[in-house]
């Protein structure tokens, strides 16, 4: 009998667990008429009965990656809310409420379930959220515990077992051959994509370059890019030629970034067959390619961001293992640091905090050793040549600077949410107030759930006007928080749900308006688009190309640090973790997820660098 136990304590645990997420998943997989919800759960318990036959092989999950995969399953049971109902209705709503469910139900006994349409309609819907949230735990927290057994056994294997091609791949000559590798898997899309796409953005700012009319609503930097070598093409008889030539220039450039980003963290972490799997994702996953044959400003704000995290990890390495090397890696940061700001007007949100965190964080270290503090100053450098590069701008230059609505899509998304849904209790005072700053007549019919741009769009430019319209922001919170809540989660939750594939191959937008169209390209280029969109069904695939799962794996990552109390750890994830709060604070997530694609291409490179290293004698990663 006590043989017998622990097997029918298993046997029970996995039933259990696998009725939970029959429950979490029956209304997306399995019609209702099938009728076969016993089938599933049996089927989800064999699944989780494979999960004991391998779990031996690692440590029980720790708590931060139990609560990962609670928040993980939590956004799962909010998102699939907010897809059918725009709102929380799904989660604590009551379904029955004014509703003919219970008749169509239970059609002989109609009028005998009217009480649904109260409170316990309510209690019923929290029930059914609770065992959603539960079913989705369960499934996530068993798909982590195979997900760490997989890395354990294919990429965490001594060097004796690690497969030589990897070995040898990266023995010489690595980055030549990296860059090749990259330069070759993206050149399909270069050429479907002739002469290149441009993006109505990159198009604006050439527009204005030729005009002399240019704004600071997109970096002034990149205007005179795109601009210079449009009119480079131009003088040769051809904008798009001179485009193109651009994106030859551009695509070289990020394929030598990636290259090296790729050898310098397999030279950090010794981990030649993680290295290799983090190239062939870059090679062909949609977004690197997609990018790589854009005009687009976001294209090289990613890239220098990815730059200025792998040689933030490089100096917090070189400076924790006493390497002076730290010092000629900080003089390509402050370089790449000074790009990033170039390239994005928000860019210095994320480099001053970092840097000034870097150097506080340098300090200390370098105070029990002796020597070089002095060098440090230079990593203020960045931010002198940010406030010269500012007063360039209106001082010098008088630019006209962008709108600033940029800044306060949350707060008009909010606005336009509770006008729409609580008219009655916006007062003839209010009206009056808001229409100073926002079309108040038209506000309800602009509002759109998933992005604030229509709103945005009708900002009256009048700052007089804004401190009066918070007053009336600020009542109407206090009327219906719900309200503000909701609004805020239904433009952003795209970026934690990965039920709402959000990828884009950027390959069907128009070129420059003197390209000459070339008919096959134009039909290679929507099967392009078929087949990156076809690319996100793919199980694992579709993970894999998915920006949602690398802000997942950044979480994940973020309540690590926090548990083990590794604060050169959180110095690396803050740049990511600003890029989210700008993620937030912006207009759109949904059919833009290049605000995002900072965080999905440095992740590849930080979870490289938290590996455990082979050799004892070098651990980028004395945390994890």
């Amino acid at each position: 009998m006590d043989k017998i136990k622990p097997i029918l304590n298993r046997y029970s645990y996995s039933f259990i667990s696998a009725a939970f997420a029959t429950w979490a998943i029956f209304e997306k997989f399995v019609l209702a008429e099938l009728q076969i919800p016993m089938l599933v759960t049996l089927l989800f318990s064999a699944c989780f009965l494979l999960f004991y036959r391998v779990e031996s092989h690692v440590k029980r999950l720790p708590l931060f990656t139990r609560i990962a995969c609670a928040l993980f399953a939590f956004f799962m049971v909010a998102g699939d809310s907010f897809k059918e109902y725009d709102s929380f209705f799904g989660l604590f709503g009551n379904p029955f409420y004014n509703t003919d469910v219970a008749e169509q139900l239970f059609e002989d006994f109609a009028g005998k379930f009217t009480f649904l349409n109260g409170i316990l309609g309510n209690l019923i819907q929290v029930f059914s959220s609770l065992c959603k949230w539960i079913g989705y735990y369960f499934i996530i927290k068993h798909s982590a515990g195979l997900l760490f057994v997989l890395i354990r056994r294919v990429f965490l294997c001594n060097e004796e077992n690690s497969a030589r091609f990897s070995e040898r791949f990266f023995a010489k000559k690595a980055f030549l051959r990296v860059f090749l590798v990259l330069v070759l898997a993206w050149l399909p899309y270069l050429i479907i994509k002739f002469p290149g796409t441009v993006v109505g953005d990159a198009q604006t700012q050439i527009k204005q370059f030729f005009a002399g009319t240019i704004t600071t609503h997109h970096p002034y930097f990149t205007a005179l890019l795109f601009g210079a070598f449009a009119k480079i093409g131009e003088w040769l008889g051809s904008c798009s030629f001179g485009l193109f030539l651009y994106l030859l220039f551009h695509y070289t450039f990020m394929a030598a970034s990636f290259a090296y980003c790729i050898v310098s963290m397999q030279r950090l972490s010794k981990r030649s067959r993680t290295a290799l799997f983090v190239l062939a994702l870059f090679a062909f996953s949609p977004a690197f390619p997609s990018f790589a044959t854009t005009v687009i400003k976001d294209a090289l704000y990613c890239t220098f961001f990815v730059l200025f995290t792998v040689l933030l990890c490089e100096v917090v390495f070189a400076v924790k293992q006493g390497d002076g090397a730290w010092k000629k890696k900080s003089v390509f940061l402050v370089v790449i640091s000074i790009f990033t700001c170039l390239v994005r007007n928000n860019g210095i949100y994320i480099v001053a905090p970092t840097l000034l965190l870097l150097l506080l964080w340098m300090l200390v270290r370098l105070k029990k050793r002796g020597g070089g503090r002095a060098y440090l100053a230079l990593l203020l450098l960045p931010l002198l040549f940010y406030v010269g590069y500012d007063a360039l701008q209106y001082d010098v230059l008088h630019l006209r600077s962008g709108s600033a609505a940029e800044m306060l899509s949350i707060p008009f998304q909010q606005t336009a949410r509770f006008v729409k849904e609580h008219p009655e209790d916006v007062s003839k005072e209010d009206a009056q107030i808001i229409d100073r700053v926002l079309d108040f007549e038209n506000l309800d019919e602009l509002y759109n759930p998933i992005i604030s741009d229509p709103v945005k769009r009708t900002y009256k430019e009048d700052a007089s006007a804004l401190g009066e319209y918070f007053g009336v922001w600020w009542k109407h919170l206090w009327m219906h928080p719900d309200t503000y809540i909701e609004a805020t989660v239904n433009t952003n939750y795209f970026a934690f749900y990965p039920d709402e594939p959000n990828i884009r191959a950027y390959a069907v937008l128009g070129s420059w308006p003197d390209a000459q169209p070339i008919p096959i390209l134009n039909a290679l280029r929507m099967a392009l688009l078929a087949f990156v969109m076809g690319l996100s069904a793919v199980p694992i695939v579709g993970c894999l190309i998915n920006p949602v799962f690398y802000v997942w794996i950044f979480l994940w990552l973020l309540l690590r640090m926090f548990a083990k109390k590794e604060w050169s750890g959180l110095l690396l994830l803050l740049p990511l973790f600003i890029q989210l709060l700008t993620v937030i604070a912006g207009p759109a997530v949904f059919n833009h997820p290049r605000y995002i694609y900072p965080i999905y291409w440095s992740i590849p490179f930080l979870v490289m660098y938290f590996l455990p290293a082979k050799s004892s004698g070098t651990k980028p990663n004395q945390t994890l």
